[in-house]
C-alpha cells in the first residue's frame, strides 16, 4: 500500500492541468429541481510539504503536492456555497484522465443529502418525507498549509496536537454532535506507525430545529434503485435516499442540502473535499463563508491515496 501511495504521489506531481472554468465567487442562491449538477474538480499546488520529526524528515509526502476540491456547477454557473478562488479548474476530459492516471478508474462519486427528519416520523418509507428545516451553518475547512505556513512542521509539537489529534477526535471542527459522515479528508492513510497524515479536511456543519434529527443519506440516481455515482446529478423533485439505519425512502428535495465527494478506498479519506449546494429555498442558508476566504476553499489533496468507500451512515 505504501508503494502504491508513493506511486500515486509521483503521478500527481508530474500531471499538468490547464484551467477550465474561470474563478467564481461563492453562490448565494439555491438550485431548483431539474437542475443538473456537475461535480467539477479544481486544483492548486503547494511546495515543501513535509514534517520534521526532529530527527527524521519522512520520505512521504515530500516536495510539492497538489490539492483538489469539488465545486458544483450548473452548466457554466457556480452553484456551490464555496468559491473557486485560488484554484485552477480541470476540464471534464482532464478530470476523467486524472482518475485513470491515479488508478481510480472506474471512478465513483458519492452524492449525499443532508436534511432534518421530524422525530415523529417512525417509518420514513411510508409516503414522501419533507425536510423539517435544515440549516447550513458553514462548510469549515482546515489544512496543514493554513495551520502551519512554514516549510518545516514539527511532528510531535505541531502536527499531532494541532491537526491530527483534533481531526481524529472531531474537536477540530468545534461543532455540537460531531459526525464523521459530515467530514471529508484528504491525505495519506497510515503513513506512519502512529496514524494518518492529513493534508486538508472540510466539514458540512448542518443543524436541525428541535423535534427533528439530522440525516446524512446517500442519493440514488433518479428513477433507479442504484446509488448516484456519476459526475452529474439531475436534481428531481423527489429524491430517493438510502440510510444504513432508516433504509431506503423518498424525500422531497426542497430545502435539502446536497454534497458530493469521492468514493475511494479508505473510510477516513476522500479523493476530493465536499462540493455543496442547497435545493429550492427562497434564500440560501447562512454559511459564514463570505467573511473568511480560507473557509471559501474546501481543498483536496491530489497526491492522495483517496479514501472513499462507503461512508458510515446513521441517524443522529
Amino acid at each position: 500500500m505504501k508503494t502504491l501511495r508513493l506511486a500515486l504521489a509521483s503521478t500527481f506531481a508530474v500531471m499538468a492541468f490547464v484551467g477550465a472554468p474561470n474563478m467564481a465567487t461563492a453562490s448565494t442562491t439555491t438550485v431548483t429541481p431539474g437542475t443538473t449538477l456537475s461535480a467539477t474538480a479544481w486544483e492548486t499546488d503547494h511546495d515543501g510539504f513535509s514534517y520534521d520529526s526532529g530527527t527524521v524528515i519522512p520520505s512521504s509526502p515530500g516536495g510539492a503536492y497538489d490539492e483538489y476540491v469539488y465545486r458544483l456547477f450548473d452548466g457554466e454557473t457556480l452553484v456551490d456555497v464555496q468559491s473557486t478562488a485560488g484554484y485552477d479548474g480541470l476540464t471534464e476530459a482532464e478530470q476523467t484522465q486524472w482518475y485513470i492516471d491515479a488508478g481510480f478508474a472506474p471512478y465513483e462519486f458519492s452524492w449525499h443529502a443532508f436534511f432534518c427528519l421530524a422525530d415523529s416520523v417512525t417509518d420514513p418509507s411510508v409516503g414522501v418525507q419533507s425536510d423539517a428545516g435544515v440549516t447550513l451553518n458553514e462548510v469549515t475547512y482546515f489544512s496543514a498549509e493554513q495551520l502551519f505556513p512554514t516549510a518545516s512542521r514539527e511532528m510531535a509539537a505541531d502536527y499531532q496536537p494541532d491537526l491530527y489529534g483534533p481531526w481524529n477526535t472531531g474537536t477540530l471542527f468545534e461543532v455540537d454532535g460531531y459526525s464523521e459522515e459530515q467530514r471529508s479528508t484528504v491525505g495519506y492513510y497510515a503513513t506512519f506507525s502512529w496514524g494518518d497524515l492529513v493534508f486538508a479536511t472540510s466539514y458540512v456543519d448542518a443543524t436541525c430545529p428541535s423535534s427533528s434529527s439530522l440525516v446524512v443519506a446517500e442519493i440514488h440516481e433518479p428513477g433507479t434503485n442504484s446509488l448516484a455515482v456519476d459526475r452529474e446529478l439531475t436534481v428531481p423533485q423527489t429524491l430517493t435516499v438510502e440510510d444504513s439505519v432508516l433504509g431506503e425512502f423518498e424525500l422531497d428535495s426542497s430545502g435539502v442540502v446536497i454534497g458530493v465527494t469521492g468514493a475511494a478506498y479508505d473510510l477516513d479519506f476522500n479523493a476530493a473535499l465536499w462540493g455543496v449546494t442547497q435545493v429550492d429555498e427562497s434564500e440560501l442558508s447562512s454559511t459564514g463563508l463570505d467573511v473568511n476566504l480560507g473557509a471559501l476553499v474546501a481543498v483536496a489533496a491530489g497526491a492522495v491515496i483517496a479514501g472513499t468507500g462507503i461512508l458510515r451512515r446513521r441517524r443522529r
